[in-house]
């Protein structure tokens, strides 16, 4: 009631009674969508100081100047961890929203003022409201995916195609304040077929579990989970095993356990003969932001299997370079010995715009160069890649909310001298 009558008071005192604030917008008033204010606020949140809030305000979003206020000013609270330009941004916020803030002070006072004066009765009531209340509902989220490949090898008039169906699903709930269970199905059917040849449907699955929680100050996660290192240029498999996570803006991750069993990674069926078994699995992380939206990541995998440990390296950046156009960089190196095409390979990506699947119409299109020795990675996620070399350009379109469309076409060309490839490919992506 006190913070009601606070804000009418505010309010009418500003309308009628306030001199120099008459023409200050309404506390409540919409910020134009086309504002600058969105840019500059979503360039503080991305920098991961404002710990209230650690995800940008979606494109399109809508804000009263009281949800820009409250934003502003926690990133006034903690200015001292802003650089020099971000913190003359908020200064240029907070000239801005001024009379906004100070509205909002009042406010803050009023609840620190009725959480003092709260009765032992109410603080009982909540106790019991707390411990009646119910567990967390379930989460589940992922998303179905079909895919739809052409292959053409050399000149020969014959070609091959396969299309594929996979979903991804993954549920997710809290056990106490502290802990979270999670449980991931992945669900492969796909449909093989080449120039003379029947067809054949071969089915897989699998179902991960996992735990994840605070263990030695950092975040933990104890099962089975994915491996998807920067880009996926190392690895894209699953480790059975722990990983932790921890700091802030200079963020470090250390994983150990092992991977799938080796006739199910196409890297390491290449190292080693099949004798089953599943390889063990050492990797250690650090990525950085070195500006809002730049980031550089540097890793290292080590990876032993039949008595033979190989190692692998990675460095990664990605920057904007112009509006609307981001360029990423991969490189990795690996010290094994699959062929003499080389130990280092590299991915970069020029990209304009941008999809945002929750936004029908938004899109993105981009130009990929690939040189991947097979020797530079374990099970990298491009494995049309493998052993090859060229340029893939591609096109993203969301037709829908959570519905979006891909198409993208290769000319490969084997590091080993063999024939030229051209390949193409259409997917399309349903979330929920």
């Amino acid at each position: 009631m006190h913070k009601k009558l606070a804000i009418v008071i505010i309010s009418s005192f500003l309308l009628c009674g306030g001199t120099n604030v008459q023409a200050a917008p309404s506390f409540f008033a919409a910020v134009p969508a086309t504002d600058w204010s969105y840019a500059a606020v979503n360039e503080l949140i991305r920098t991961g100081n404002i710990k209230e809030y650690q995800e940008t305000i979606p494109e399109g979003r809508v804000m009263s100047r009281l949800e820009m206020a409250m934003i502003v000013s926690k990133a006034q609270k903690n200015m001292s961890a802003f650089s020099e330009v971000d913190q003359n941004i908020i200064l240029k916020l907070n000239a801005e929203y001024l009379y906004d803030l100070k509205k909002l002070e009042v406010l803050e006072k009023i609840d620190k003022l009725e959480e003092s004066k709260a009765t032992e009765k109410q603080s009982s009531a909540l106790e019991v409201k707390s411990a009646e209340k119910k567990p967390s509902p379930v989460n589940i989220s992922g998303y179905v995916r079909n895919r739809v490949d052409y292959e053409k090898i050399g000149d020969k008039a014959s070609n091959s195609h396969s299309s594929n169906i996979y979903s991804y699903i993954k549920i997710e709930n809290k056990i106490n304040d502290n802990w979270t269970v999670g449980l991931v199905n992945e669900s492969y059917q796909w449909l093989k077929t080449a120039t003379g040849l029947d067809s054949t449907i071969q089915p897989g699955n699998s179902t991960d579990l996992y735990f994840r929680g605070p263990f030695l100050h950092t975040e933990a996660t104890f099962g089975k989970f994915n491996l998807f290192t920067n880009g996926g240029f190392i690895a894209d498999s699953k480790v059975s095993g722990m990983k932790m996570e921890w700091g802030d803006k200079l963020k470090y991750n250390f994983t150990i356990g092992h991977l799938e069993n080796a006739e199910d990674l196409q890297g390491a069926k290449n190292y080693y003969p099949s004798t089953g078994g599943a390889p063990s699995y050492q990797a250690f992380t650090v990525n950085y932001p070195i500006a809002p939206k730049s980031n550089i990541a540097a890793e290292v995998h080590r990876m032993t299997y039949g008595g033979k440990t190989k190692n692998f390296f990675e460095l990664g950046y990605n920057t904007p370079i112009a509006e609307n156009v981001k360029f990423v960089g991969l490189w990795g190196k690996g010290d094994s010995t699959v062929d003499d095409t080389g130990s280092s390979g590299y991915v970069t990506t020029l990209q304009f715009r941008e999809i945002h699947p929750m936004k029908a119409g938004s899109w993105d299109t981009y130009v990929k160069y690939f040189h991947l020795p097979r020797n530079s990675n374990i099970d990298t996620t491009y494995s049309w890649w493998n052993g090859k070399r060229g340029p893939r350009i591609g096109v993203d379109y969301v037709i829908d909310k959570n519905f979006t469309v891909g198409a993208m076409y290769d000319f490969q060309t084997p590091l080993d001298g063999s024939e030229k490839v051209r390949a193409a490919r259409l997917e399309m992506y349903l979330f929920f």
